[in-house]
């Protein structure tokens, strides 16, 4: 039988053997388990700029209320979809918060599960996360210059899933992104002024997408399209669709009708994993600009299968419960460094 404090303790002195010793690092742990915080907005209170929160893996949301990030903090997960993907986490758990608003520049967050993620600050990363129902960026400022959103697992029923509001120089790469409202108003959308990248992203859905002021390439649309009534100003290359409208924005023949099952995995097994391109035969192979392949796992971001952060996890752990005469714990570990 698995001891999980043990487990954790472990996987504490792994981190602290791969990291620098420049910023401080703090558990958070709901669980019963011996930590620094047992709820997240108390963490961010009690800790400096700079540092790292660790947040472990727990059956229980460590924030169901709104909590602001207003410190310079690094911020990882456990990951998602864990029990999906192989040498993920020997605990299956995840970190799960209710919503997160970002106000200070810096931030950057990582593997963690979030209904709603806003980003209210400047050069703020937010990757390899799964957002259940918004991602929303600049409703509170005037502007948020330099945000990237990339590695992401984005899908709900939501009334514009993902929310531009006030962004200069966004990247928007390697996402997943599916409204699965029927009658929603957008997948994604970006307000008149913004400007971005986006790159090498999956757009599912019934559910258009507005775009402004951006460069568009190697994304896959399913039944989501781009909305050429409302978007402007907007460049349009290496782009596929299971549909036609491309034809008005590449040109005939350039990256239409390719539908999902000649262009990903078959659709079983990892839920997210799947959307990797078919080896060998999918047309997405090679095909958007600079040759790169189109969607989730092609660019200079792959995406990376069930969101984990890039520090080290244990992947396996067993425990002997039959205690030597010495009273040792005979403990089997198997880590693994993700980039």
């Amino acid at each position: 039988m698995k001891n999980f404090p043990l487990l954790l303790t472990v996987l504490l002195l792994v981190i602290s053997q791969f990291q620098g010793q420049a910023q401080d690092r703090f558990r958070v742990n709901n669980t019963g388990a011996s930590a620094s915080f047992t709820d997240l907005a108390a963490a961010i209170a009690g800790v400096a700029d700079s540092d790292i929160l660790i947040v472990e893996h727990s059956d229980t949301k460590y924030s169901a209320s709104p909590t602001e990030i207003n410190k310079l903090l690094t911020i990882y997960g456990t990951g998602y979809y864990l029990e999906d993907n192989d040498s993920t986490q020997a605990d299956i758990r995840t970190s799960s918060v209710g919503t997160l608003n970002i106000t200070t520049d810096g931030v950057t967050i990582s593997g963690i599960t979030a209904d709603t993620i806003k980003i209210n600050a400047n050069n703020v990363i937010v990757e390899r996360c799964l957002i259940l129902e918004h991602l929303i960026i600049g409703d509170e400022v005037a502007v948020v210059d330099a945000a990237i959103v990339r590695q992401c697992f984005i899908e709900g029923a939501a009334s514009n899933l993902v929310q531009v509001d006030n962004a200069t120089n966004l990247i928007f790469s390697n996402n997943f992104v599916n409204n699965t409202e029927l009658t929603a108003t957008n997948n994604f959308v970006m307000a008149l002024g913004t400007t971005g990248l986006i790159l090498n992203n999956l757009f599912f859905g019934e559910s258009d997408n507005v775009f402004r002021n951006a460069s568009i390439a190697n994304n896959y649309f399913e039944k989501s399209e781009i909305d050429v009534v409302t978007s402007s100003n907007i460049i349009v290359k290496g782009n596929y669709a299971e549909g036609t409208f491309l034809e008005a924005l590449q040109g005939i023949g350039f990256g239409n009708s390719f539908a999902p099952d000649t262009m990903f995995r078959p659709p079983v097994g990892s839920r997210d994993k799947r959307y990797d391109l078919r080896p060998l035969v999918s047309p997405g192979l090679g095909a958007g600009i600079d040759g790169k392949d189109i969607g989730l796992f092609g660019g200079s971001y792959p995406y990376v299968p069930s969101g984990m952060p890039p520090i080290p996890s244990i992947w396996f752990y067993e425990q002997n419960d039959t205690a030597p005469e010495n009273g040792t714990i005979d403990v089997q570990v198997k880590t693994k460094s993700h980039k």
